[in-house]
């Protein structure tokens, strides 16, 4: 083997391995370089060791952190991942100075319960996995069973042994011991009756305490009865639980937000820390959130987390502050290696570079076969065109199905807040209501709302209900009853509290403390019509983008797999199919271009055919993908407002009245169908009136999902109006004509001629209102503004252009320059009006060839125009002949070719400032 072959694969292996590299690392290019901060995200548990380090579980409870006693990240693990080695979600975590517990919870996809408990431990130094102590997974039937709901948690760590509990919620539960080194399991006791514990602790018998929603504290006796050890209503809604070895109890109340200390010899009750306590500390709030907390064996200090502020405190013993955070910061080495990231990229991308010259330059020597050039001109065009259209496809649909939801969960909050009995809702006011008469009525109308979850459109949504106390939201009934009536909830949203105190229905995507949140909300009335409550609709959002990244993941790995058929196949005959590279270039261009019932016609049996057969597999694989795709999606929300309606301030068609009027700043769009005379000459009445529907049928709501609306059809022309931001005029346009190319595609299938549309689009201050006598009235737009529209549609024919807007539309989209690819055509002058106006044609919407003909000549088409304008015609001239060389069919082009000839020849009109005078259509 020769050297250059030699270097060129070692180059080759270097890019491959660099790649793997950066993509197993792909996580650092999200974080900011510059930025040494680390933010806490919603913090949940919190721990410490007897070296003061800190451990915390934040970020929806699917990122677990350890920081030192110097404020420095020493290793972050990331959950949210499937796996033996991996977190997913933390539900409970305990530390001692060798080992990280967790329990980690894993949920199904299809029904969005948890499907696997596990208790995991990782090494404290370097945060690596070391090993599974129990793993229990929950069949279809536990999970769908709200009778046999299972919950594992309450992790306490004693000497060389770890204890859990097994939560059944109707059944009963186990607390285990297990030997961290033999991992030899026995059972401690099993505690009898309906739980609904918060947290147990405790490891002998007669010593076990717990806390439950119901707002009491409880002890378990030898045979596993609970016996009430409650403070009531000293202690309102206690949470957190944990002992000493002293017979001391140390609890939260989240009524209260304090921690206190029980002597359960003596009953007396201490309370260490409060608001006012904290204040006099200097931690200045006048709200917090306590609920779980850990107390450090070695010194007594105690680990809390404020989930309302976002902090989290570290307190000795006798209640004083040691330290608070709200944030930590990255070490130099965490940052170098961020960095270092960067410029491998940076690295890997010029080395790409380089071994394509030096294959180029020096292995190829600047020889390039017919058939590499085949492989390098076309099989990257399929590719793109394939990945490109088949992504584009599913975006739009993933799109369409997001809003559906969103639309559907604000329907459901609707109907089911209607259902709840608002009066037994405010009846229930403190933790001692749980599972009594007005909680089980309100839990049952929710059960019964979605019938239990056993049907498949609502196996996924949950819900919740919420009062608000003080300002301060709190679940007062849950669907899984695992929150109690007394939860403080400080991730309410802005739609939550519009519910509550405007009587507004919504939705929002939101995260709280464990995950993120698709919910629907409506406000709950009692029977005067007060609002007592908010009805929240829910689907798990972490769920759903898991979904969507698992079926892209399948949709690439469908894509590479038909592609690599193809090229496989390609490759093997292309040196028999010489003569036929013709025929099977055109037929990949037209599945480039989205024609996916492409196929070629086999004729002989030969290497040409077995290519053909195998090119209408691939075809014909890639078909049925893309309609798997096209298939996710049937049903989606439809909508049509009545906006002169709603312009107006009319809430009824009867209201409405001659004279009635409103001055809005709105973007007019123009569409006319090219030659429409010509065309319907050819056709009968009936054949006209099915022509134009069919077209109207699909471009109409091409306006409507981009916020517009249709003010009027004018024969086969289209005037819409779009009330908000004038990129939704423009979008209207380039989807307009993109489903004039679909709809292209099938006229020519059937024998017909394809027919092409124009779009003006224009933005200004124009009049709505209603005109008539009082037999006959309509609704109308008047406006000059909607003359130049109007003249801009019919100026789309003399341009050769498919979309024209003038600089008042195109100027005020935000980040127009990078969105869309434009060029400037003219001014032009409305009769009537001083000032003239710039006009734009969007490339948008053009056919790929089209557009990069005018790119290609856009600049100097620009400078021609100018030296047009400043009356240098035989410099213009020159510049303007020089593009039709390069593209003929430009209109433009030819335009101002007979502009500058006829000025040239018989010269300038007086007063000429190279300005179009609009005078007809």
């Amino acid at each position: 083997m020769k050297k250059e072959s030699i270097v060129f694969l070692c180059l080759i292996l270097a890019l491959f391995l660099i790649s793997i590299f950066l993509y197993l690392n792909r996580e650092e290019f999200s974080k900011n370089i510059f930025d040494a901060r680390f933010y806490f995200k919603n913090p949940y548990l919190v721990a410490s060791d007897s070296k003061r380090n800190i451990y915390l579980v934040d970020n929806r409870s699917r990122r677990l952190t350890k920081i030192n006693q110097k404020g420095k990240i020493d290793f972050i693990i990331e959950g949210a991942k499937r796996g033996k080695e991996n977190l997913y979600l933390i539900l409970d975590m305990k530390v001692d100075d060798n080992f990280i517990y967790v329990v980690n919870v894993e949920v199904d996809l299809v029904d969005g319960y948890a499907s696997i408990y596990e208790v995991k431990r990782y090494n404290s130094s370097s945060g690596k996995y070391d090993r599974t102590l129990f793993r229990y997974i929950r069949s279809k039937e536990e999970r769908l069973g709200r009778e046999a709901e299972i919950l594992i948690g309450s992790l306490q760590l004693v000497n060389d042994k770890v204890y859990y509990v097994f939560y059944k919620k109707d059944t009963g539960s186990v607390l285990y011991e297990q030997d961290v080194n033999s991992l030899e399991k026995r059972k401690v006791v099993s505690i009898e009756g309906k739980l609904a514990a918060i947290n147990i602790s405790g490891v002998e018998t007669g010593s076990i305490y717990l806390t439950k929603l119901d707002g009491r504290i409880y002890r378990v006796n030898s045979s596993g009865k609970l016996e009430e050890f409650t403070y009531y209503p000293y202690l309102k809604a206690p949470w957190g639980i944990t002992t000493d070895n002293e017979g001391n109890l140390y609890l939260t109340d989240i009524e209260k937000q304090g921690i206190f200390k029980i002597n359960t010899k003596t009953r007396k009750v201490e309370n260490i820390m409060n608001i006012s306590t904290l204040k006099r500390d200097g931690y200045s709030v006048e709200k917090a959130i306590f609920r779980y907390f850990s107390r450090n064996i070695n010194d007594g200090s105690i680990s809390i987390v404020d989930e309302y502020n976002n902090s989290i405190l570290n307190i000795d013993k006798e209640g004083k502050i040691k330290f608070t955070l709200n944030q930590a910061a990255f070490p130099l080495r965490m940052l170098v290696y961020r960095w270092l990231m960067w410029f491998i990229l940076i690295f890997d991308i010029l080395l790409f570079v380089f071994t394509l010259g030096y294959l180029y330059f020096v292995v190829m020597k600047r020889y390039v076969s017919l058939i590499l050039k085949m492989v390098l001109v076309l099989i990257p065009i399929v590719i793109a065109s394939i990945v490109v259209i088949s992504f584009r496809i599913y975006g739009d649909l993933y799109r369409r199905q997001e809003e559906s939801i969103y639309n559907n969960v604000a329907m459901i909050a609707q109907i089911a807040s209607e259902k709840i009995d608002g009066d037994a809702l405010e009846r229930i006011t403190e933790p001692r209501d749980f599972m009594g008469k007005d909680y089980n009525k309100i839990l049952t109308q929710m059960h019964a709302i979605m019938n239990d979850n056993a049907d498949p459109w609502n196996a996924l949504p949950y819900s919740r209900i919420y009062r608000v106390f003080d300002g301060l939201f709190y679940i007062t009934c849950d669907w899984s009853s695992r929150y109690g009536v007394f939860y403080p909830y400080p991730y309410a949203t802005e739609v939550h509290k519009n519910a509550y105190y405007k009587g507004q229905i919504g939705f929002t995507r939101y995260t709280d403390f464990d995950t993120d949140l698709i919910v629907g909300v409506a406000p709950i009335k009692n029977k005067n019509g007060k609002i007592v409550g908010v009805y929240e609709v829910i689907i798990d959002g972490y769920v759903m983008d898991e979904v969507n990244k698992i079926f892209t993941r399948q949709l690439t790995l469908g894509l590479v797999v038909s592609l690599l058929i193809f090229l496989a196949i390609s490759i093997g005959f292309i040196l028999l199919l010489m003569l036929s590279l013709k025929k099977l270039r055109d037929a990949i261009m037209a599945v480039s271009s989205g024609k996916w019932d492409t196929t070629i016609e086999i004729k002989s049996r030969d290497e040409v055919g077995d290519l053909g057969k195998g090119f209408n597999i691939m075809a014909g694989y890639i078909r049925n993908y893309i309609n798997e795709i096209t298939n996710l999606n049937k049903v989606y929300f439809k909508f049509v407002p009545s906006e002169f309606l709603k312009f107006l301030g009319k809430s009824n068609i009867l209201d409405l009245k001659l004279g009635d009027q409103v001055e809005k700043v709105m973007s007019i769009l123009f569409s006319d169908i090219r030659s429409f005379t010509s065309l319907s000459e050819t056709m009968s009445p009936e054949e006209n009136f099915n022509f134009i529907n069919a077209y109207l049928r699909r471009v109409g709501p091409v306006i409507r999902q981009n916020k517009g609306f249709i003010d009027k059809y004018i024969g086969d022309a289209i005037m819409a109006l779009f009330p908000e931001e004038p990129e939704n005029a423009l979008k209207a346009g380039i989807d307009m004509r993109m489903k004039l190319f679909e709809y292209n595609q099938n006229r020519i299938k059937k024998g017909y001629v394809p027919i092409d549309i124009g779009v003006g689009i224009h933005t200004g201050k124009l009049m709505l209102g209603i005109v008539g006598e009082e037999e006959r009235m309509d609704g109308t737009v008047i406006s000059d503004n909607v003359n130049l529209a109007s003249r801009l549609e019919g100026l789309t024919k003399h341009y050769g252009a498919g979309i024209i807007v003038s600089e008042n539309t195109l100027f005020n989209i935000k980040d127009y320059q990078k969105k869309y690819e434009y060029r400037f055509l003219d001014k032009v002058k409305v009769k009537g009006k001083s000032l003239p106006v710039s006009i734009f044609e969007v490339l948008e919407g053009c056919s790929e060839k089209e557009k990069e003909l005018k790119l290609n000549t856009r600049d100097d088409l620009e400078t021609a125009i100018k030296l047009y304008q400043e009356k240098n015609l035989e410099e213009a001239l020159k510049l303007f002949k020089k593009i039709k060389k390069i593209n003929p069919e430009d209109k433009t082009v030819s335009l101002y070719i007979n502009r500058c000839e006829n000025y040239i020849k018989f010269g300038l009109p007086e007063g000429w400032e190279g300005v179009e005078a609009l005078s007809e259509k």
